[in-house]
């Protein structure tokens, strides 16, 4: 007997380890392949560069740098900006050690979930799809240049505290209170992130309290939970507080709460269309279709892997083989969009809810492993709320839909199969089939990053924030490094303590310029005039007007507001109308004109016009 279960363990170990070296051999893969090319020029991680830059040569959150996220994220990236140096390669490496401590959690809790493959799987399926992808146009929906390094570090965290959770027992006090830190800390990140974990951690602590002997201290323990969650949110006021009104910064360490609050940003019509709220109708039918088109796939597999299962062992294989070949020719043959799967991953969590609920039923001999399986089904579901009838894998959904994916592949490689066994078949077939749909499924994603990719090899930066970009005739948003590198070499001759003002986006100049923006605010389109209100940026640019005005051209026609200063934003570009002027001839098309592509206009200050001498040749 002893010695079977050394084999076992010995086989175990094993195949751990060999998921581990194809995880690794993956990450590495992926990360070299993709090097230097996960941003973009101008859109949103520029702010993610400008803001830890400012806070790391003594600005102050909130204070001197407008955020409507909490402040973890931003101090953080300040203080490896203040330990390694300031320049875009700090974050990048920083940002994938990160990753690969994200990648290490997930498969320890899928690990714990279901099974060494399975997890594998999941992990694998994660870094190709979401760590390191490119879907659309626009980078900065990846895990290493990320559009807000809040999600990034609450998903992290969030895993952090969904394992801690499923951890508890009445025994140990120390997985209670290290939950509530870490919920504490995900608190100041990103509000979605942090609804999602709640959830997450409440579907554990639900099975806890039913598991005798756990459940009798439950109130003592929820009590530890709460005062380890309170401690970080605290602690941050009180910091923020040295440097500025305590109000202010209790504002501050609430991050968007307040303007989730008002309602007013979530109205815009990009936030409505990313809900799906935009054809309610129509997409729940698209959502209810595709996940109609998920079962019955499941339920014809599962029918033709229990026939299988009278045969005989050879034919068994021969069968799954001959499966997996069907299905590979027939995904070939239907061309999917498969930048458009994901759309039934909403109903998917549901359904794999409500299969981890009955294995936890089923399972009291492992809590822990049917525990962390309810609550991290709970996060997946939850996660999903922001595009609850629009799902899918790429924009937001790099973050958002990722828990979810990673949950229905366990669920197809592991979970599903398992119950069939327990039904009598083999679950052979089915996990076969299974593997090869999700191979084919990532495959055809990575492919699409890989044309991404491909067309970046325009340099931009110099030194430490150097990297790759689209050259002019590439295809869309082409060109755009090209006119930024001319503006930048104009931007630089200006004296150091010249401020530049970009508008509506483009915080990026600023930092690739080390010139910095003339007030608090570094982005002005419609959510942040939405959030902060135009008036307060035109009296904030009155109070310190900058130096250099640099139009750029957006089309934001997304959010329901086509071009900045026709569209939203008068008034800032009334005001800039009136004191500046065009310094000659803009780089590119006109900005923020009808039908323009992309350009970029320098304006500087007017110079006051001399005053007439007296008709005596007084000086009065």
């Amino acid at each position: 007997m002893t010695s079977s279960r050394l084999e076992m363990a010995g086989a175990e170990h094993g195949q751990r380890a060999a998921s581990i070296a194809v995880l690794v051999a993956v990450f590495v893969g992926l990360a070299v392949w993709s090097f230097d090319r996960w941003l973009d020029v101008l859109v949103d991680f520029g702010r993610e560069l400008y803001v830890p830059w400012r806070l790391a040569s003594g600005d102050v959150l909130y204070a001197d740098v407008a955020h409507f996220n909490g402040p973890l994220s931003q101090y953080l990236n300040a203080a490896w900006f203040e330990l390694f140096g300031v320049g875009l390669s700090t974050l990048v490496w920083v940002n994938l050690g990160v990753l690969a401590l994200i990648c290490a959690m997930a498969f320890r809790l899928l690990e714990r979930l279901s099974g060494t493959l399975a997890a594998t799987v999941g992990v694998v399926v994660f870094l190709c799809v979401f760590a390191f992808g490119h879907l659309v146009a626009y980078g900065n929906f990846n895990f290493v240049t990320p559009y807000s390094h809040e999600v990034v570090h609450g998903f992290g965290l969030s895993l952090c505290a969904l394992w801690c959770a499923s951890n508890s027992s009445a025994r140990s006090g120390r997985w209670d209170a290290a939950t509530g830190l870490l919920l504490g800390l995900v608190f100041l990140t990103k509000a979605e992130l942090f609804v999602a974990a709640v959830f997450g951690v409440a579907a554990c602590w639900v099975c806890i309290a039913q598991r005798p002997p756990d459940a009798a201290p439950i109130v003592r323990r929820v009590g530890v939970l709460i005062a380890g969650a309170l401690l970080p949110p605290v602690v941050a006021w009180i910091l923020l507080s040295a440097a500025m009104s305590p109000a202010d910064a209790l504002v501050g360490v609430l991050g968007s709460w307040p303007g989730i609050s008002t309602g007013d940003a979530a109205s815009l019509q990009f936030y409505q269309h990313g809900m799906g709220f935009d054809r309610i109708g129509p997409n729940a039918a698209l959502m209810g279709l595709e996940f109609a088109a998920l079962a019955a796939g499941i339920a014809v597999v599962a029918g033709v892997d229990r026939l299988s299962a009278r045969l005989p062992n050879r034919l068994q294989w021969v069968s799954i083989f001959a499966a997996a070949l069907v299905l590979w020719g027939l995904l070939q043959y239907a061309q999917l969009d498969w930048m458009r799967v994901g759309r039934s991953l909403p109903l998917a969590a549901v359904g794999c809810t409500a299969l981890a609920s009955i294995r936890w039923l089923r399972a009291r001999e492992l809590p822990q492993r049917s525990t962390a399986g309810v609550g991290f089904a709970a996060f997946s579901f939850a996660l999903l709320f922001k595009m609850i009838l629009a799902a899918h894998v790429f924009h937001y959904g790099f973050v958002l839909a990722a828990p979810a994916a990673m949950l229905l592949a366990i669920a197809l490689v592991d979970w599903i199969p398992a119950e069939l066994c327990r039904l009598g078949s083999s679950g052979r077939l089915f996990r076969g089939v299974a593997l090869v749909l999700i191979a084919v499924a990532t495959w055809n994603l990575v492919e699409l990053s890989g044309r991404r990719y491909e067309t970046k090899t325009a340099r931009i930066g110099e030194g430490a924030d150097r990297f790759r970009a689209r050259p002019p005739g590439s295809g869309a948003l082409s060109g755009r490094a090209a006119v930024v590198e001319q503006l930048l070499t104009r931007l630089k001759a200006l004296p150091d303590d010249a401020t530049v003002l970009v508008l509506p986006e483009g915080v990026m100049i600023n930092y690739l310029a080390r010139r910095r923006s003339p007030t608090r605010f570094v982005t002005y389109l419609p959510p942040e005039l939405v959030l902060f209100g135009e008036q307060r940026m035109v009296e904030a640019l009155a109070a310190d007007p900058p130096s250099v005005v640099v139009l750029v051209h957006k089309d934001t026609r997304e959010y329901g507001f086509p071009l900045f200063g026709r569209d939203y934003g008068q008034q800032i570009m009334g005001w800039v109308r009136e004191r500046y002027d065009p310094s000659g001839p803009p780089l590119g098309d006109e900005p923020l004109a009808p039908g323009s592509r992309f350009g970029v206009w320098r304006w500087d200050a007017r110079t006051p016009s001399p005053r007439a001498a007296p008709p005596d040749g007084s000086d009065t």
